[in-house]
């Protein structure tokens, strides 16, 4: 397997464990397959600090322990932002141990961790690790008896005793498609990720671990081949059901193949998940559940998750955004133009708070100022498919037909997926009495989505103004099979 190096992260407070994995890694990976900071920043000073930056930058590999004394180190959260910047310009590997439960930071949280806790035995913690490594090899623990003394960062493996059995040539394949699943993915080369997890899954399967089997269903989201993501989620989940970045995948999956009832399941579960006293973690899962609460029109459980997610952070103007959208469509308009005042006040660069301040004027009829609302929010945001779906709808209402035409097409164009655009593009060419064109509109949109009542409906409306009418029987025949069924 090519040479592995990477760098060790971690507290002076976790040094002993940390002595004993450097060694056992450097054991079976080589001596400068490892660089370990036996100070657990200690040194300090710049001549130091520039000695870290170095190893960091020059390693493929950053490894962190975590543990609370870690993220309250002054070193290890540097260290760890250093990585993180690396890792997404350079393609750099981050391979998170969570040794000690802890919260991480942001932009950590949907890079996967593997449990290192001690309630795990150390050699199946290692032999996972080594694995994931891409080493193929045996495996044998050092005693902690016989560790070398560690001194800067470079210690001796004289005396291990580790067999040096020749790989076969299928454990050369197997080790050298680990490494490649883990470049690829720190590439985002989504495709490549692919094509040698998948070869990996036929030639070894029983070499699938959960970071593989989740780097591979991110790869396939990022692809939009949702079959593949969710098996490879599903996978990912059997070792620890618990991780909340995995379910969190799991339920953007499940949005991608539109079940959104499966996505809300899912997100709502993950909660319980995280300490309730966690608040950044709880409010971004929050956030999510309040977006597919959205989509799927169920206005009274996003309410309730809004004023959830506001007990934690009351500035949110994406939050008191989705609260103004909730409210109005409960018909609650005057507590909505409130709420959309708070978010205004809050941000008013904001798209999604111009967007919902449209959506809020439009339901209360205020459709010049509606209109005026999503006009804002495309200047901010040109690429925003449902506020030139707003838009369209607030021209159509101002009896300006054929500019709300062209703001549905280019909603449409935008996201050629966009459900609702299509549905309301064919309403305005029926009212102009274009009705086959209505029609290949409507038929689209149940095209996309078999469960779109709205579609159905106006499909068989415009098909009784065509004179066929046995055609719309059957069209409403098959509209309440699918919303018995939905």
């Amino acid at each position: 397997m090519e040479q592995v190096r990477l760098f060790f992260s971690h507290s002076s407070k976790d040094d002993d464990f940390g002595r004993r994995l450097v060694a056992d890694l450097r054991a079976h990976l080589g001596d400068d397959a490892a660089w370990y900071d036996v100070s657990g920043g200690l040194h300090g000073g710049d001549e130091w600090w520039n000695r870290i930056v170095a190893e960091i930058t020059a390693r493929d590999t950053f490894l962190v322990l975590l543990s609370p004394d870690a993220l309250a180190s002054d070193w290890v959260p540097r260290e760890m932002s250093i990585a993180y910047w690396q890792h997404v310009k350079l393609g750099k590997r981050l391979l998170p141990l969570m040794y000690r439960t802890c919260e991480l930071p942001p932009d950590w949280q949907l890079i996967q961790a593997l449990r290192f806790t001690d309630e795990l035995p150390y050699d199946e913690r290692l032999t996972r690790l080594l694995r994931d490594l891409g080493y193929a090899g045996p495996i044998t623990t050092v005693s902690l008896t016989a560790q070398p003394a560690l001194a800067n960062g470079v210690a001796s493996t004289a005396t291990l005793d580790i067999a040096k059995t020749p790989l076969t040539p299928k454990e050369r394949l197997v080790a050298r498609l680990i490494q490649e699943v883990h470049t690829a993915f720190g590439r985002e080369n989504w495709r490549q990720v692919l094509l040698r997890a998948q070869t990996l899954q036929d030639e070894a399967p029983e070499a699938m671990t959960p970071l593989l089997w989740r780097e591979l269903g991110l790869a396939a989201l990022e692809l939009k081949q949702g079959d593949i993501a969710l098996a490879a989620f599903n996978n990912a989940s059997t070792d620890d059901p618990y991780d909340v970045p995995t379910i969190r995948a799991k339920a953007q999956t499940h949005v991608l193949l539109k079940q959104y009832h499966e996505a809300t399941k899912l997100l709502e579960r993950a909660q319980s998940y995280i300490p309730m006293d966690e608040a950044e973690p709880q409010l971004a899962l929050l956030t999510e559940l309040i977006d597919l609460l959205r989509r799927q029109r169920r206005w009274k459980e996003a309410l309730v998750v809004c004023e959830r997610a506001l007990s934690l952070d009351p500035q949110s103007a994406f939050v008191w955004a989705n609260k103004a959208n909730a409210l109005s469509f409960l018909k609650r308009s005057d507590e909505a133009l409130e709420a959309c005042e708070r978010a205004l006040a809050l941000d008013e660069n904001n798209a999604v708070v111009g967007e919902s301040t449209g959506n809020v004027l439009y339901n209360v009829g205020r459709f010049p100022e509606a209109l005026a609302a999503y006009e804002r929010t495309i200047a901010l945001d040109p690429a925003h498919a449902s506020a030139w779906n707003g838009k369209g709808n607030a021209l159509f209402e101002l009896q300006r037909h054929e500019e709300a035409l062209a703001a549905f097409d280019h909603s449409i164009t935008v996201d050629p997926r966009y459900v609702t655009a299509w549905n309301n593009k064919g309403f305005v060419l029926e009212y102009l009495k274009r009705f086959r064109e209505a029609l290949a509109a409507y038929n689209w949109a149940i095209h996309l989505d078999p469960a779109y009542i709205p579609a159905w409906n106006n499909k068989t409306n415009v098909l009784r103004s065509l004179g066929l009418d046995a055609e719309a029987v059957e069209t409403e025949r098959e509209a309440r099979e699918q919303e018995k069924s939905s």
